[in-house]
């Protein structure tokens, strides 16, 4: 097997199919017609394949032949672990594909299993030449939610090159797009009743914001590829951008030795509660799923009482508006419940992991003092019955340094500034081969939503950047997420990754070529 995450169950038959020679594609519902168009786009972007206009008929006209139909899948298939961003049945990315020397046929109850199976059919065209290998597929994700968080605040992602990164989510089969809309460097999202945010607020690298049709453009182009879009808007803390548009907002610490901005929201203000009130209605107006993103961490120089309360309020806000809460771990603190999700990052609660995370002597007390806290976010959360995402650090955050030198000249002095310096410089290997489940050892699997890579842009310039930090790791992250346990190996797995350079050339995607991994010539 080639493709990028390894399926449940596989069973070829030593025969292959010419994508390339299919005369027809048909559904079996007019209502599938969007998606096999879609199919068809992705298909030619990422491999020149050209398939026949998609046609709705009852039974398979002409072949070779490629067929989309509605049908029950395998009872037998494990069930998901965790809930989805929009709220929806787990098990809607269930899929069949029946692969044979004449056709493929791809089943499922659910479109979004239909795009899944579609989307296992695109990655073998791609780095096949054309050629499907023939046998049976039965597919079905290890996690209801996996995702990736981009920091748009501080460096500005446009919506074209935005879409570029839906659709690498969509090709290893994630299905949220968390986007970190706010932070002390930029307000990147159109608040009517706030337009100063977006004036005074985009301080970051590449000063822009998104209007809310453009944000809307952004759902759309995401929804038609089943990624769901998480919308963060991120306080009390982290909100420099916003004290920059309205001071009167906010209140900083005394103590200005701090090393980390201590700016943030006044708890008990109301006028800050009416901004709070404004901002989170608009968001919730525009926001197809069921969640929406408050931040709540870093809120260092606030009292703990003053943070949980904050946070409890916040929470009951969203729940108002017809939303749920999701929020960095932090928030666990304040009144969540098990509606809530919280996202666990902070993997170096210990005084030891937190020193050599903090990396500068003179701020290793601060880190120390201000991360201990975290030691009690899970068990808090087992408590309260919160679902839980999974981010930690060591194998989620994607903003870490390449451990692998790479042979480019050009990549290797990109390398040397890259990713934050207080991380230790990752391997590949460890975006891969890792166990989520260990992550969070105080909590039930049941109770473990998925797991969530995060892109944060603190030295981020340019999109090169950007896809340079997400490639070749992503497609690790989304193995962690679907596979089931003990479906692969770091061997294997980088072997078929080095498969999946084909397409990213293809699609004109820039990615770091480790030097662990055998890349084609070539690419």
């Amino acid at each position: 097997m080639t493709m990028i995450p390894t399926p449940v169950c596989t069973s070829p038959d030593g025969n292959e199919f010419d994508l390339a020679a299919t005369r027809s594609l048909s559904v079996g519902d007019a209502a599938l017609v969007p998606l096999a168009e879609t199919f068809r786009a992705t298909l030619r972007h990422l491999t020149g394949i050209e398939l026949p206009a998609p046609t709705m008929e009852a039974a398979v006209s002409a072949r070779p032949a490629l067929r989309i139909e509605s049908g029950a899948t395998e009872a037998a298939l494990p069930p998901p672990t965790g809930r989805r961003a929009d709220d929806g049945d787990p098990r809607c990315e269930f899929s069949v594909l029946e692969i044979g020397e004449h056709g493929i046929r791809v089943r499922a109850e659910h479109p979004e299993g239909l795009h899944r199976g579609l989307t296992s059919i695109v990655q073998h065209a791609g780095i096949g030449s054309g050629r499907v290998p023939c046998g049976r597929i039965c597919d079905a994700p290890r996690f209801a939610w996996r995702g990736l968080s981009v920091d748009v605040a501080r460096t500005f992602v446009p919506v074209a090159e935005l879409k570029r990164v839906v659709d690498m989510l969509s090709l290893y089969k994630m299905n949220v797009l968390h986007l970190h809309l706010t932070d002390n460097e930029g307000w990147r999202l159109e608040i009517e009743s706030w337009p100063r945010l977006t004036e005074a607020g985009a301080r970051g690298i590449h000063p822009g914001h998104y209007t809310k049709d453009e944000f809307r453009a952004i759902v759309a182009y995401a929804r038609e590829r089943f990624v769901t879009v998480v919308p963060e808007i991120d306080f009390p803390g982290h909100v420099g951008a916003v004290l920059a548009a309205h001071p009167e907002l906010g209140q900083e610490a005394p103590d200005s030795d701090m090393p980390m901005p201590t700016g943030h929201l006044a708890a008990d203000s109301e006028l800050v509660w009416r901004f709070v009130r404004d901002v989170l209605t608009e968001v919730a107006d525009i926001t197809e799923g069921a969640y929406i993103h408050i931040g709540g961490d870093e809120a260092f120089a606030m009292t703990d009482d003053d943070h949980a309360r904050f946070v409890s309020r916040a929470v009951r806000l969203v729940r108002g508006l017809g939303k749920k809460v999701i929020g960095w771990q932090e928030t666990v603190r304040g009144d969540v419940g098990p509606d809530e999700i919280i996202q666990h990052w902070i993997d170096f609660a210990s005084q030891a992991a937190a020193t050599a995370v903090a990396g500068l002597a003179d701020e290793a007390a601060f880190y120390v003092t201000m991360f201990a806290k975290a030691a009690a976010d899970l068990p808090k959360a087992a408590a309260k019955g919160t679902g839980v995402l999974l981010s930690p650090t060591a194998h989620a955050y994607l903003d870490r340094p390449h451990g692998d030198p790479s042979a480019d000249p050009d990549q290797e002095t990109r390398r040397s500034r890259l990713g934050m310096q207080r991380y230790p410089a990752t391997s590949l290997e460890a975006f891969a081969n890792w166990e989520p489940l260990a992550a969070a050892p105080e909590i039930e699997p049941p109770a473990i939503v998925g797991v969530e890579a995060a892109l944060w842009c603190e030295t981020v310039r340019n999109m090169a950047d950007l896809e340079q930090l997400l490639l070749p790791r992503l497609p690790g992250v989304a193995e962690a997420a679907w596979a089931q346990p003990g479906r692969f190996t770091w061997p294997e797995h980088r072997d078929r990754l080095a498969l999946q350079a084909r397409m990213w050339q293809r699609a004109t995607w820039r990615w770091y070529q480790a030097n662990s991994v055998d890349w084609p010539a070539g690419s």
